[in-house]
Protein backbone atom coordinates (compact mmCIF):
# COMPACT_ATOMS: atom_id res chain seq x y z
CA UNK A 1 0.00 0.00 0.00
CA UNK A 2 1.29 3.43 -0.94
CA UNK A 3 2.23 5.92 1.75
CA UNK A 4 -0.60 8.51 2.10
CA UNK A 5 1.84 11.33 1.36
CA UNK A 6 2.92 9.62 -1.87
CA UNK A 7 -0.70 9.50 -3.01
CA UNK A 8 -1.19 13.15 -2.02
CA UNK A 9 1.98 14.19 -3.85
CA UNK A 10 1.14 12.26 -7.02
CA UNK A 11 -2.35 13.78 -7.06
CA UNK A 12 -0.83 17.27 -6.67
CA UNK A 13 1.43 16.82 -9.70
CA UNK A 14 -1.35 15.23 -11.73
CA UNK A 15 -3.44 18.36 -11.15
CA UNK A 16 -0.45 20.55 -11.99
CA UNK A 17 -0.01 18.87 -15.38
CA UNK A 18 -3.72 19.17 -16.08
CA UNK A 19 -3.73 22.88 -15.21
CA UNK A 20 -0.74 23.50 -17.48
CA UNK A 21 -2.39 21.44 -20.24
CA UNK A 22 0.79 19.39 -20.52
CA UNK A 23 1.00 15.62 -20.98
CA UNK A 24 1.91 13.62 -17.88
CA UNK A 25 5.70 13.32 -17.39
CA UNK A 26 6.34 15.64 -20.34
CA UNK A 27 8.51 18.12 -18.42
CA UNK A 28 11.91 17.20 -17.00
CA UNK A 29 11.88 20.12 -14.60
CA UNK A 30 8.48 19.20 -13.13
CA UNK A 31 9.50 15.54 -12.88
CA UNK A 32 12.61 16.69 -11.04
CA UNK A 33 10.47 18.67 -8.59
CA UNK A 34 8.19 15.65 -8.15
CA UNK A 35 11.14 13.36 -7.45
CA UNK A 36 12.52 15.91 -4.98
CA UNK A 37 9.20 15.98 -3.12
CA UNK A 38 8.82 12.20 -3.00
CA UNK A 39 12.36 11.77 -1.67
CA UNK A 40 11.63 14.22 1.15
CA UNK A 41 8.64 12.28 2.50
CA UNK A 42 10.79 10.60 5.14
CA UNK A 43 11.74 14.06 6.48
CA UNK A 44 8.63 16.12 7.23
CA UNK A 45 10.71 19.25 7.89
CA UNK A 46 11.77 19.12 4.23
CA UNK A 47 8.53 17.69 2.86
CA UNK A 48 6.34 20.54 4.15
CA UNK A 49 8.18 23.39 2.38
CA UNK A 50 8.65 21.30 -0.79
CA UNK A 51 4.95 20.42 -0.89
CA UNK A 52 3.85 23.99 -0.25
CA UNK A 53 6.14 25.26 -3.00
CA UNK A 54 4.23 23.19 -5.58
CA UNK A 55 0.85 23.78 -3.93
CA UNK A 56 1.15 27.57 -4.12
CA UNK A 57 2.43 27.35 -7.68
CA UNK A 58 -0.68 25.34 -8.57
CA UNK A 59 -2.99 27.77 -6.75
CA UNK A 60 -1.46 30.73 -8.62
CA UNK A 61 -1.85 28.95 -11.95
CA UNK A 62 -5.48 28.00 -11.31
CA UNK A 63 -6.35 31.51 -10.15
CA UNK A 64 -4.80 33.15 -13.22
CA UNK A 65 -6.37 30.58 -15.52
CA UNK A 66 -9.77 31.52 -14.15
CA UNK A 67 -9.40 35.28 -13.57
CA UNK A 68 -6.79 36.40 -16.13
CA UNK A 69 -6.77 33.83 -18.95
CA UNK A 70 -4.78 35.96 -21.48
CA UNK A 71 -1.95 36.43 -18.94
CA UNK A 72 -2.07 32.73 -18.01
CA UNK A 73 -1.90 31.72 -21.68
CA UNK A 74 1.01 34.10 -22.38
CA UNK A 75 3.05 32.79 -19.47
CA UNK A 76 2.41 29.14 -20.34
CA UNK A 77 3.21 29.72 -24.02
CA UNK A 78 6.51 31.31 -23.01
CA UNK A 79 7.39 28.56 -20.54
CA UNK A 80 6.37 25.79 -22.97
CA UNK A 81 9.23 26.77 -25.31
CA UNK A 82 11.85 25.74 -22.77
CA UNK A 83 9.95 23.83 -20.09
CA UNK A 84 12.77 21.29 -19.60
CA UNK A 85 15.48 23.77 -18.62
CA UNK A 86 13.64 26.71 -17.06
CA UNK A 87 14.76 28.27 -13.84
CA UNK A 88 11.92 26.94 -11.70
CA UNK A 89 12.34 29.75 -9.17
CA UNK A 90 11.92 32.37 -11.90
CA UNK A 91 8.84 30.56 -13.20
CA UNK A 92 7.23 30.58 -9.76
CA UNK A 93 8.24 34.17 -9.07
CA UNK A 94 6.76 35.53 -12.29
CA UNK A 95 3.53 33.68 -11.57
CA UNK A 96 3.48 34.99 -8.01
CA UNK A 97 3.84 38.59 -9.23
CA UNK A 98 1.07 38.09 -11.80
CA UNK A 99 -1.18 36.53 -9.14
CA UNK A 100 -0.48 39.41 -6.74
CA UNK A 101 -1.34 42.04 -9.37
CA UNK A 102 -4.54 40.20 -10.24
CA UNK A 103 -5.64 39.88 -6.60
CA UNK A 104 -5.03 43.61 -6.08
CA UNK A 105 -7.38 44.34 -9.01
CA UNK A 106 -4.61 45.92 -11.10
CA UNK A 107 -5.18 46.02 -14.86
CA UNK A 108 -2.08 44.63 -16.61
CA UNK A 109 -0.83 42.52 -19.49
CA UNK A 110 2.05 40.07 -20.02
CA UNK A 111 4.91 41.20 -22.26
CA UNK A 112 8.37 39.90 -23.16
CA UNK A 113 10.23 42.97 -21.96
CA UNK A 114 9.44 44.16 -19.40
CA UNK A 115 7.51 41.14 -18.13
CA UNK A 116 4.39 43.11 -17.20
CA UNK A 117 2.84 46.39 -18.30
CA UNK A 118 0.50 48.16 -15.87
CA UNK A 119 -2.12 50.34 -17.55
CA UNK A 120 -3.03 52.85 -14.79
CA UNK A 121 -0.61 54.36 -14.04
CA UNK A 122 1.40 53.14 -17.05
CA UNK A 123 4.54 51.50 -15.71
CA UNK A 124 6.56 48.35 -16.34
CA UNK A 125 7.62 45.47 -14.09
CA UNK A 126 10.62 43.30 -14.94
CA UNK A 127 11.16 40.11 -12.92
CA UNK A 128 14.38 38.23 -12.25
CA UNK A 129 15.42 35.49 -9.87
CA UNK A 130 18.80 34.87 -8.25
CA UNK A 131 19.88 31.27 -8.76
CA UNK A 132 23.07 29.84 -7.32
CA UNK A 133 24.90 26.99 -8.99
CA UNK A 134 27.79 26.97 -6.52
CA UNK A 135 26.53 26.29 -3.00
CA UNK A 136 27.82 27.65 0.29
CA UNK A 137 29.13 30.97 -0.95
CA UNK A 138 30.06 33.62 1.58
CA UNK A 139 28.13 36.85 2.07
CA UNK A 140 30.54 38.93 -0.04
CA UNK A 141 30.09 36.51 -2.95
CA UNK A 142 26.30 36.54 -2.58
CA UNK A 143 26.18 40.34 -2.69
CA UNK A 144 28.35 40.24 -5.84
CA UNK A 145 25.85 37.75 -7.30
CA UNK A 146 23.06 40.27 -6.77
CA UNK A 147 25.05 43.08 -8.39
CA UNK A 148 25.91 40.86 -11.38
CA UNK A 149 22.24 40.02 -11.89
CA UNK A 150 21.42 43.74 -11.89
CA UNK A 151 24.13 44.55 -14.40
CA UNK A 152 22.62 42.09 -16.89
CA UNK A 153 19.41 44.13 -16.86
CA UNK A 154 21.02 47.57 -17.28
CA UNK A 155 21.21 47.65 -21.08
CA UNK A 156 17.57 46.75 -21.68
CA UNK A 157 15.51 49.38 -23.52
CA UNK A 158 12.90 49.23 -20.76
CA UNK A 159 15.44 50.10 -18.03
CA UNK A 160 13.80 53.43 -17.31
CA UNK A 161 12.59 55.53 -14.41
CA UNK A 162 9.03 54.20 -14.81
CA UNK A 163 10.05 50.52 -14.64
CA UNK A 164 10.29 48.42 -11.47
CA UNK A 165 12.89 45.67 -11.23
CA UNK A 166 11.54 42.88 -8.99
CA UNK A 167 14.16 40.42 -7.72
CA UNK A 168 13.45 37.05 -6.07
CA UNK A 169 16.32 36.62 -3.61
CA UNK A 170 15.13 33.79 -1.33
CA UNK A 171 17.67 31.33 -2.71
CA UNK A 172 20.52 33.36 -1.23
CA UNK A 173 19.25 32.80 2.31
CA UNK A 174 19.66 29.05 2.03
CA UNK A 175 23.37 29.43 1.34
CA UNK A 176 24.17 30.93 4.72
CA UNK A 177 23.19 29.91 8.28
CA UNK A 178 20.04 31.61 9.66
CA UNK A 179 22.20 33.52 12.14
CA UNK A 180 23.84 35.30 9.17
CA UNK A 181 20.60 36.19 7.34
CA UNK A 182 20.45 39.68 8.82
CA UNK A 183 24.06 40.39 7.87
CA UNK A 184 23.44 39.22 4.31
CA UNK A 185 20.29 41.33 4.12
CA UNK A 186 22.06 44.43 5.45
CA UNK A 187 25.06 44.06 3.12
CA UNK A 188 22.79 43.51 0.13
CA UNK A 189 20.68 46.55 1.05
CA UNK A 190 23.83 48.69 1.46
CA UNK A 191 25.03 47.70 -2.03
CA UNK A 192 21.59 48.31 -3.57
CA UNK A 193 21.24 51.79 -2.06
CA UNK A 194 24.60 52.77 -3.55
CA UNK A 195 23.78 51.08 -6.84
CA UNK A 196 20.40 52.79 -7.21
CA UNK A 197 21.94 56.27 -7.06
CA UNK A 198 22.93 55.84 -10.72
CA UNK A 199 20.76 52.96 -11.91
CA UNK A 200 18.32 53.45 -14.78
CA UNK A 201 15.38 51.64 -13.15
CA UNK A 202 12.95 53.66 -11.08
CA UNK A 203 12.96 51.23 -8.18
CA UNK A 204 14.05 47.78 -7.05
CA UNK A 205 11.98 45.41 -4.92
CA UNK A 206 13.97 42.54 -3.43
CA UNK A 207 11.66 39.70 -2.38
CA UNK A 208 12.23 36.92 0.13
CA UNK A 209 9.75 34.10 0.73
CA UNK A 210 9.36 32.03 3.87
CA UNK A 211 7.34 28.85 3.28
CA UNK A 212 6.06 26.79 6.22
CA UNK A 213 3.52 23.98 6.15
CA UNK A 214 1.57 25.43 9.08
CA UNK A 215 1.69 29.10 8.04
CA UNK A 216 1.79 28.84 4.26
CA UNK A 217 3.85 31.31 2.26
CA UNK A 218 4.91 34.68 3.68
CA UNK A 219 6.38 37.23 1.30
CA UNK A 220 8.76 39.94 2.45
CA UNK A 221 10.40 42.68 0.45
CA UNK A 222 12.88 45.52 0.61
CA UNK A 223 12.12 48.53 -1.61
CA UNK A 224 14.88 50.86 -2.78
CA UNK A 225 13.94 53.78 -5.05
CA UNK A 226 16.15 55.61 -7.51
CA UNK A 227 16.46 59.40 -7.07
CA UNK A 228 15.01 59.57 -10.60
CA UNK A 229 11.93 57.41 -9.96
CA UNK A 230 8.98 58.57 -12.08
CA UNK A 231 5.91 60.00 -10.35
CA UNK A 232 3.71 57.25 -11.82
CA UNK A 233 5.92 54.44 -10.48
CA UNK A 234 6.24 56.09 -7.07
CA UNK A 235 2.46 56.48 -6.90
CA UNK A 236 1.99 52.80 -7.74
CA UNK A 237 4.58 51.58 -5.23
CA UNK A 238 3.38 53.85 -2.43
CA UNK A 239 -0.08 52.36 -2.84
CA UNK A 240 0.84 48.68 -3.17
CA UNK A 241 4.37 48.31 -1.74
CA UNK A 242 4.63 51.28 0.56
CA UNK A 243 6.25 49.75 3.63
CA UNK A 244 9.01 47.17 3.79
CA UNK A 245 7.87 43.98 5.50
CA UNK A 246 9.46 42.86 8.76
CA UNK A 247 9.68 39.54 10.53
CA UNK A 248 11.24 37.90 13.59
CA UNK A 249 14.89 36.78 13.74
CA UNK A 250 16.65 34.43 13.54
CA UNK A 251 14.25 31.95 11.91
CA UNK A 252 12.22 34.55 10.08
CA UNK A 253 13.12 36.78 7.18
CA UNK A 254 15.52 39.57 8.26
CA UNK A 255 14.33 42.98 9.38
CA UNK A 256 14.61 46.02 7.16
CA UNK A 257 17.74 47.97 8.16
Amino acid sequence: MKHPLIKESEALFHELYETLNWKQKSSKIIEYEKDLLLKSISNLFKFGPNYNRILFLLKNLKYLKKEKKPVFSSIITEIEKHKDDINFNSFRFELAIAHSLCVKGIDFKKENGPDFIIYKPQIGIECTSLKLVKKKQNIKELVKKTKKALSKKEDKNYAKSDTLLAIESTNLLFNVPPKDWQTLYNEQAKMLKKYMKKNKYGSILVFYSDIQRSLGIRNHFNRIDSPNISNSLKEFLDKHYGQNRRNVNPRGIPKTP
